[in-house]
This record gives C-alpha cells, sequence and structure tokens, in this order.
C-alpha cells in the first residue's frame, strides 16, 4: 500500500471566484479537489511545440522508441514515439492525449509544465526531477523533464507514478490505470444491482440468438435493436468494446445517451451523435436518458416508439465515490423510477437499455432475470 499521497476534499468555490478575479485559474476537478494555476502570463498554456529558448537535455545518449504502448491490456498508436534516455523510456507530454483523458499545459516564463489528471495535479519544470503533486506533495523521478526537439519528455514509470498508474517497461511500455476488480452484487427490493469495474465490461455480439444463450456466465441484455426481413438482428444504438466499434446508430436521428468509458477508466455519460467524434473509446453502449431527467422523448421516443410503461428493465449508472459502474435490473419499472433507483446508489447520471421481453441478467453466483428467449443482437458481460 502507497502511503505517500493523502488528499482531503477542498471547498473549492469561493476560491475559485477570488481566483477568476485576479488571474489564476482554477482547474475543475471531477473530485472537487482544488487545482490551482496561475496562466495569467501563459503565452503557451496549451501544449503545444516548446520553444527552443527553452531548457534542454545535454550529455545524454538520447534513442527513439516504439510508436504505440500498451494500456489496460490494449495496443494504442501514439503521435509522438517514446524515446530512451540513457536507457530509461521518456514519453512525450503531449502524446498522454492519445490513451488519456487529461489536460497539458506549460508556463515558458517559468520553464514548467502541468499535468491535470482526474484528482492528481503534477507541476515539474524543465531539467527537474523534482514533481509537486497537489501543490503538496513531492515525488523524486527517475529522470527529469527535458526538451527534446521541441517537446517536452517525461520518464514513464515516474510520471505514471505520479498520477496512481503503473508502469511495466521491461518489454515494451505497458500501462495500466488499476487493477480489474470482479463484479459486486446485492438484492434490494425487487431490484438486482450489479456494480462493474469500468476496465472490466465489454460487449458480445449474439446475433440472432437470446442472451441466456450467450455462453458468458455475467450478462446483461444491452442496447436496442431492430430485426432484418429476414430474421436477423442488427443494432439499432451504440456499441463499443474493447475499443472496436460495433455499431454507430443513433435511435431516432437525435443524440442518444451512451455511457463511455475511456482507455484510462474514467467514465462520462453524455448524448453522443457520433460515436467516432469521442476520444480513447474503451467501451460503450447507448440507450435512453433517465436521470437527472428522462430524456426519452428528446431522443425520439414517442408516439409509435413509446418506451416510457411500466415494464422490464435493464438500466446503468455511474457511481463515482465508489468508481463503479451500477447496472440494475428490475421489473415493472418506468424510466423515472429507474432515474430515482440509480440516484439512491449513488449515480449522478444514468440511462435505461433495450427492455420489456429483452431485459435479461446471468450472474455465476446463480442469479437469473430471464428474458422471454427473443433473438438479440448483443450481450453486456463482465468477469
Amino acid at each position: 500500500m502507497r502511503f505517500k499521497k493523502i488528499f482531503f476534499r477542498a471547498a473549492a468555490l469561493a476560491a475559485a471566484a477570488a481566483m477568476l478575479s485576479c488571474g489564476v485559474w482554477a482547474v475543475d476537478s471531477e473530485y472537487d479537489y482544488d487545482f490551482q494555476i496561475d496562466v495569467s502570463m501563459f503565452s503557451n498554456a496549451e501544449l503545444g511545440t516548446v520553444g527552443g529558448d527553452t531548457v534542454g537535455e545535454s550529455g545524454a545518449e538520447i534513442t527513439r522508441g516504439p510508436d504505440s504502448i500498451s494500456i489496460n491490456g490494449y495496443e494504442k498508436q501514439l503521435s509522438r514515439p517514446i524515446i530512451y534516455m540513457d536507457g530509461a523510456p521518456m514519453i512525450a507530454l503531449n502524446s498522454l492525449r492519445d490513451f488519456m483523458e487529461c489536460s497539458v499545459y506549460y508556463d515558458p516564463s517559468l520553464y514548467t509544465a502541468y499535468v491535470i489528471k482526474g484528482m492528481y495535479s503534477v507541476r515539474v519544470a524543465l531539467g527537474s526531477n523534482l514533481a509537486i503533486i497537489n501543490n503538496t506533495y513531492s515525488d523524486n523521478w527517475s529522470k527529469p523533464l527535458v526538451n527534446y526537439g521541441g517537446e517536452l519528455y517525461a520518464p514513464v514509470e515516474s510520471l505514471m507514478s505520479s498520477i496512481w498508474y503503473t508502469a511495466d517497461c521491461s518489454s515494451g511500455v505497458k500501462i495500466v490505470s488499476h487493477a480489474k476488480e470482479r463484479y459486486g452484487y446485492a438484492y434490494s427490493g425487487d431490484v438486482h444491482v450489479v456494480y462493474i469495474d469500468p476496465l472490466n465490461i465489454h460487449v458480445q455480439e449474439i446475433v440472432n440468438r437470446s442472451a441466456e444463450s450467450s455462453g458468458r456466465p455475467n450478462y446483461s441484455n444491452s442496447t436496442f435493436f431492430g430485426w432484418e426481413s429476414d430474421g436477423d438482428t442488427y443494432s439499432v444504438g451504440i456499441l463499443v468494446s474493447d475499443g472496436r466499434v460495433i455499431s454507430d446508430v443513433i435511435t431516432h436521428g437525435s443524440p442518444v445517451t451512451t455511457l463511455i468509458v475511456h482507455y484510462d477508466g474514467s467514465v462520462e455519460i453524455k448524448r453522443v451523435s457520433n460515436i467516432h467524434d469521442e476520444r480513447n473509446v474503451l467501451f460503450a453502449v447507448s440507450g435512453v436518458g433517465v436521470l437527472p431527467e428522462v430524456t426519452a422523448s428528446a431522443e425520439g421516443f414517442y408516439g409509435t416508439f413509446d418506451i416510457d410503461r411500466y415494464t422490464n428493465r435493464t438500466y446503468l449508472g455511474y457511481n463515482r465515490d465508489i468508481n463503479k459502474i451500477v447496472l440494475c435490473v428490475s421489473p415493472s419499472t418506468t424510466l423515472a423510477r429507474a432515474g430515482q433507483v440509480l440516484s439512491g446508489l449513488g449515480c449522478a447520471s444514468g440511462l435505461a437499455l433495450d427492455g420489456g421481453g429483452s431485459a435479461a441478467l446471468g450472474l455465476d453466483n446463480g442469479v437469473r432475470f430471464s428474458s422471454d428467449g427473443r433473438k438479440q443482437y448483443a450481450v453486456l458481460y463482465w468477469d
């Protein structure tokens, strides 16, 4: 267990108002930590090519490395290659965006770079290996931040450790955000509740088979689907699994509420028009919004397609405090009730998947919520 970083929640709203009036920017964090970065003098706040007048690295042996990394078990191409400085792998700060949801800034007047990722703020000066975490704690990096060819490079293993990742550079460059965990299960009233690690959820195409015949020990039904004239099923929603886009359909021509897991394990739920426009998508499934409000009409579910009725339902949310996707299956439930259940389980937003006779759940502990046996297009599954 690591004890070097201890974080406390800060009340940032009043401080943010004061900072905005004096040219200091408070960086919004999903955990409401107060990250303060003075960008009033930045001539290059968004990190781009670093000017030739910045501190560089001299006397080091530098060689070019691979153009890709493994992130959470999946290969991702980098816009800038890894380099090796005296044998140590270094990554361009600009290339972090290729596989990680983060922000990177540079203050040329202070020769200082900033990396903002989730609840971590890292600041380090060029030529220095002392990284300041959340303006409070420090890490001593194995190599300094350097300017190589107009790009800022940091030691991979040290940088990843500073933002609570693990990097294995013994064979290639392999990065994981955290270990996958098995699912959790609870039954409350008539609601089956499954807690799933965001990096541990996938999609399996089961064209023309029932959810129960997927062969997976842990599964649920997924997004909406239709039938061709010959009886074959097809998706009418968004589905992405392990970075592969399976389906990119906006169900009724309007943006659809979609749960997205990024390669770094972060989760967001929002309305999406084209999943190809989103960055770093590891997993995605669309449905219809139920929290913070029901968005069925805005997403085209009215008239013939009205789905806001009492019926069996499968619905998803995200509990940020415990970093878990919350999947629920329950009988005779409205969309509004599904949103209320998710809210009670600590979710701020959520969506309903296909329901009615499609709703299904199977767990390796013997729990079953059976569909009506209809042929579906895809299931969600987890370990």
